[in-house]
């Protein structure tokens, strides 16, 4: 290693890519790209600094769904949980981090007022935020084990549909990101009714947009973002997820919903020419019809239309229509963060920066460092935060 190596921070770091591919980076300006956790390394490159790992991945033409960091020898071990962040190409990188963070503050400033509905509710959403994040590190995990194992059994250039012992763990992880992101598109609804729009004993969102939009709150962004979103003709995107979100949890697990029972290993095409496969879970592109189909009754009539219907939509499958899994839960994700931020700047309170002194802390405290007991001792609070 080189002296300007040297100089390089000892910060592992793993880029989660879209489809189960992976990019490493051990301390160091080496980067290779692992088609999936385990699986062989497809080609590597140099960097030219620590800070261009994740712009030289776009440049490729990779899509980023999030990182970690591995920055000490325990989280490299597994005994400490090393930070994940997820990636957003359109906003600052780490926006969801940031806003969360925010949220606490807002959470933390509440506290020391003694507003236990705003504290309950800002705790709630920095909480569901982070919830978030760590389902979509979970289902990208589960596609890059799963691409992982592909690599391994040597089966990387076998396009088309395919099952495996795997499989069951992305559609589990695909069904958890669309429960979190429910759950903070209600929590969201339940702040903007009560604090920012005045509304009384809303705490679902499919019961506040009725009400807002009877208003006439052509005029507030806010508004106008939240009518939008969750629109029913022309179908917002909040609304399509809903419409995904309650038919895999009310009708049918989403490998049996729509009958694209298989994960796909497809062919995707870098700006270079070069050719890679990755995996794709594809979400049913007629969801509304699907539905409605589904509350009317059994979807086919015989065995024999299910079968065909299976095998129609097993061979025909669009992008552009029936879109990744795990690229669109993240999309879904980004949008959600930038409702939350706006909701923010609606708070009766501005984020306060958390400082905590002796009286914040409650019992005995302690701390360790490498292992190692280096602090132990009791303090009495008379204020605790709970953010």
């Amino acid at each position: 290693m080189s002296e300007h190596d040297k100089e390089w921070p000892a910060v592992g770091r793993i880029a989660w890519l879209n489809g189960g591919l992976v990019a490493i980076n051990e301390p160091g300006k080496s980067v290779k790209i692992e088609a999936g956790i385990g699986g062989p390394i497809l080609f590597s490159y140099q960097l030219n600094s620590f800070g261009s790992f994740f712009s030289t991945l776009v440049a490729q033409g990779f899509s980023v769904i999030g990182a970690t960091y591995i920055t000490d020898v325990e989280e490299s071990q597994g005994i400490r949980t090393p930070e994940f962040r997820a990636y957003f190409a359109n906003q600052p990188k780490w926006r969801a981090f940031e806003i969360h963070q925010q949220w606490r503050q807002v959470a933390h400033a509440a506290s020391q007022q003694d507003n236990m509905a705003l504290m309950d509710i800002a705790s709630r959403i920095a909480t569901e935020l982070s919830y978030c994040e760590s389902r979509l590190q979970g289902l990208s995990e589960a596609y890059a084990i799963q691409l992982g194992s592909k690599g391994r059994n040597g089966s990387l250039n076998e396009e088309g549909g395919f099952q495996d012992s795997h499989s069951q763990r992305v559609y589990m992880a695909i069904h958890a990101m669309f429960w979190e992101i429910a759950v903070l598109r209600d929590y969201f609804a339940e702040f903007a009714a009560q604090f920012v729009f005045a509304i009384e004993k809303v705490t679902k969102f499919a019961k506040l947009t009725p009400v807002l939009a009877g208003r006439g709150l052509d005029k507030d962004e806010l508004a106008k973002m939240l009518l939008e979103a969750g629109n029913d003709a022309p179908p917002g995107w909040l609304t399509i997820f809903t419409k995904y979100r309650n038919l895999f949890t009310h009708s049918a697990p989403m490998e049996k919903v729509a009958n694209v029972a298989f994960a796909q290993l497809a062919q995707v095409s870098l700006p270079d020419g070069r050719k890679i496969l990755e995996i794709y879970y594809p979400l049913p592109s007629d969801v509304i019809e699907i539905a409605r189909r589904r509350a009317a009754g059994w979807r086919h009539k015989s065995f024999e239309e299910f079968i065909s219907d299976s095998i129609h939509r097993n061979r025909n499958l669009h992008r552009e229509t029936e879109p990744d899994a795990l690229s669109y839960l993240h999309a879904v994700f980004e949008k959600m963060v930038v409702i939350a931020e706006m909701l923010i700047l609606r708070s009766p309170l501005e984020p306060e920066m958390i400082h905590l002194t002796e009286k914040d802390i409650v019992g005995e405290v302690k701390v360790y460092r490498n292992g190692e007991l280096v602090f132990q001792g009791n303090m009495n609070g008379s204020r605790g935060s709970t953010s």
